[in-house]
């Protein structure tokens, strides 16, 4: 579905977006992972079998970003599909943050996303096809006050998603986005135990707490392959027709008023 096809995937390292990373690949994509940390991204390039390129960049910085967009260029000449995954908070109470955090949730959650787009799609407008994924959160829906910057972040993460698939459809170029839910990373066990330190609780009690406000009906915690098997699904034939849709991977647990 999407061999000969050319990927980025941002925050590709770890977690959802190594999976994503690996789908793409298995699919025949050659695709170009980002991260901040070299040894990840190289142990995932010796697993892709000549699929996978990688890249070390800070894409919190406009000297990462550009250094990106810099290379998807020079490498590929410009991309067909492009995953913005890059993501992740610090849990602190709401009358605590600072402007600091705050600049740096959307430095994280938001900007990165936005300039990638922007700089990468006219590429895909021009060849008349293209694909953009953004990887958001069941927080933009229903945002967790210990997390406030990186709810806020990923909500307007969805507001642009919308925005941009607006701008883009006519070209051929889709946009989503995808809600996962709790997901069993070691990114979210970070969170969970970040939270209950926030709140001065156990990391089960946190773990808890949430399964009680949001049973997952599906009856387990998501995998990462839930959440690329969806990706996969939007940068596929089947997204063809799917235009600024922000798809659930959560089992069930939120319910939102669209």
């Amino acid at each position: 579905m999407v061999a000969g096809k050319t990927a980025l995937v941002t925050g590709g390292s770890a977690g959802i977006g190594r999976q994503i990373v690996l789908e793409l690949a298995r699919g025949g994509a050659r695709v170009l992972a980002t991260a901040r940390r070299p040894e990840p991204l190289q142990e995932l390039a010796a697993a892709g079998a000549g699929q996978i390129d990688v890249l070390v960049a800070d894409l919190t910085l406009p000297a990462g970003q550009q250094r990106t967009v810099d290379e998807v260029r020079e490498r590929f000449g410009g991309i067909d599909i492009l995953v913005n995954n890059i993501g992740g908070g610090v849990a602190k109470p709401l009358l605590s943050l600072t402007p600091e955090d705050w600049a740096a949730g959307f430095a994280r959650n938001l900007t990165p996303a936005v300039t990638l787009t922007t700089a990468l799609a006219p590429a895909m407008v021009e060849r008349g096809w293209g694909r953009v994924v953004n990887i958001a959160s069941s927080v933009a829906r229903e945002p967790d006050p210990i997390f406030a910057p990186y709810s806020a972040a990923k909500a307007a993460l969805v507001n642009f998603t919308q925005a941009a698939a607006r701008a883009l459809a006519p070209h051929g170029v889709a946009v989503n986005c995808v809600l996962p839910g709790v997901i069993g990373t070691e990114s979210s066990q970070r969170h969970a135990e970040a939270s209950a330190q926030a709140r001065n609780i156990t990391t089960e009690e946190v773990m808890r707490r949430m399964l009680a406000k949001h049973p997952i009906p599906a009856g387990r915690i998501g995998g990462v392959e839930d959440v690329a098997a969806t990706v996969m699904f939007l940068v596929g034939p089947g997204g063809d027709w799917i235009h600024g849709a922000c798809v659930p991977v959560d089992g069930g647990a939120h319910q939102y008023a669209f």
